[in-house]
């Protein structure tokens, strides 16, 4: 009978030891919800969103535009963007006043230097 106690106890001490050895799995934390949105709004860029002559009268038509600091650019959407980025865009010319809101996009290259290509629009709360 002692020898029975004696063999459990060595085994029980050398499964722990074991166990202690075996590498840990590192637990990443899982970010918040709060997180990710702050994340993903990281890539906007706070803007005002209008009509190229009646708010920022900068030219001769009506077309959408957008005030990126201080530079005036006309909107154009990307394929990729979403059904709601493509209303509020068409529905920004002839506005009296500007709106706020975060884009996604990308300036046009050096070719057409007052274009705006949108990815996404966020409209300000």
């Amino acid at each position: 009978m002692k020898i029975l106690i004696a063999v459990l106890l060595v085994f029980a001490f050398a499964s722990t030891a074991v166990a202690e050895d075996a590498p840990k799995k590192e637990d990443k934390p899982t970010p918040a919800k709060d997180e990710k949105k702050d994340e993903k709004a990281k890539d906007f860029i706070e803007t005002e969103i209008g009509c190229f002559r009646c708010c920022f009268k900068a030219g001769k038509e009506c077309a959408p535009a957008c005030r990126i600091d201080g530079k005036i650019y006309i909107l154009k959407v990307l394929d990729t963007a979403d059904e709601k980025t493509k209303k509020v865009v068409e529905t920004c010319s002839g506005k009296l006043a500007a709106k706020k809101a975060k884009i996604k996009g990308k300036p046009a290259e050096d070719k057409e230097p007052h274009w705006y290509y949108v990815g996404e629009l966020l409209m300000a709360d």
